[in-house]
């Protein structure tokens, strides 16, 4: 039921929006239209298939486009299927892995980044940054930079919204005796943290991360403290933020809020979401299109079956927040896909090499 009440919603926004941008091409201010299934370009790989540029639900004929390729290396077809063309590969020794290129469907235009696909296959997602055993504050640039430099496959961090509309940087809904969602930007800005660094936007950290290709995000939204429409409102900027600044390709959202994450599916229906929650089915969060289940540890304790249960389902399993050793082997044996942990360095010295893919 809930399915098919999504199913009808998708196909009623994209009716209204091909009704709104008929005749106007230039408009691109529907940051989430048309989008693409996958932005990851496999490497060593001929001809090799990208991603599928969205329908938004319409039974109608749509014509796809790619409108600009300064590389001249990416062709789309009617399927709207984005491949790289006959004979073409990209390969792994080049300094270039962001290709930008506009694609169009039914005369409307976006501009997007493909990324070469060199990103790190480990299961560390390091838990608001690779802090712990670094000096650098949690949620800090200089956190994320240290999971970067780790070898980390993920880093997580949490953001609120400040009282002037942008996303920040915090775990807590209080810091420096600053409540987070009634300060301003200005003054959230000036909280110092270690090393002489200071709270961080959320802008800040997709422009540090989009300077490699070794490391993603899980962006963590914060419930509000204030109302449930705050929070799905902290969760459309998050997704234009993370469209506007072409960041696709690095960023998936994790939330306590269901509705958060259902809320960021009506904006970009090929987002991938996990739910951190422990009051749903893994059926129940299929359901809901959810990509996958990111439990507290305590849950596979009680429950080792859920990781299959999630797998045979087609969903990931990420486990939080994980700094025993021993539990990490026993995650491991599960097969779970990500580990959540403030020890990442403990994790990837259980697993593959950072470097290795």
């Amino acid at each position: 039921m809930i399915t098919s009440k999504l199913n009808a919603l998708s196909f009623l926004m994209g009716i209204l929006f091909m009704t709104s941008c008929t005749g106007n091409s230039g408009n691109t201010n529907e940051f989430f239209h048309p989008g693409v299934s996958d932005y990851l370009i496999p490497v060593n790989t001929s001809g090799a298939h990208i991603g599928k540029i969205s329908e938004s639900g319409l039974s109608q004929p749509v014509q796809f486009q790619i409108i600009n390729d300064s590389s001249g290396l990416f062709e789309t077809d009617s399927t709207g299927i984005i491949r790289l063309k006959p004979g073409a590969s990209i390969d792994t020794l080049g300094n270039t892995y962001i290709y930008g290129i506009t694609i169009g469907m039914n005369g409307y235009k976006k501009e997007i980044e493909l990324v070469r696909n060199d990103f790190l296959t480990n299961k560390a997602v390091a838990h608001r940054g690779a802090w712990k055993n670094t000096g650098k504050s949690q949620n800090s640039i200089g956190s994320l930079q240290k999971a970067i430099d780790a070898g980390c496959a993920w880093s997580e961090l949490d953001v609120w919204m400040s009282a002037d509309g942008h996303p920040i940087l915090s775990h807590d809904a209080e810091i420096d005796g600053l409540k987070v969602e009634e300060s301003t930007l200005n003054d959230l800005k000036k909280v110092h943290l270690n090393d002489g660094e200071y709270l961080p936007s959320l802008e800040e950290c997709i422009e540090l991360v989009k300077k490699q290709n070794k490391t993603r995000l899980f962006v963590e939204i914060k419930p509000s403290n204030i109302s449930p429409e705050r929070a799905q409102q902290l969760a459309v900027k998050v997704v234009e933020l993370v469209h506007a600044k072409k960041a696709q390709a690095w960023v998936k959202y994790i939330s306590f809020d269901i509705n958060v994450l259902l809320r960021i599916l009506e904006k970009d229906h090929f987002a991938s979401v996990a739910y951190l929650g422990n009051d749903k089915s893994v059926e129940e969060l299929h359901d809901l299109n959810i990509w996958g289940i990111n439990f507290n540890r305590t849950m596979f304790e009680n429950n080792g079956k859920l990781v299959n249960e999630a797998h045979e389902l087609g969903m990931t399993v990420n486990a939080w927040t994980v700094n025993d050793p021993e539990l990490m082997d026993y995650l491991l044996m599960l097969g779970v896909d990500f580990i959540t942990t403030d020890e990442p360095e403990i994790l990837l010295s259980k697993t593959a090499l950072p470097a290795q893919r």
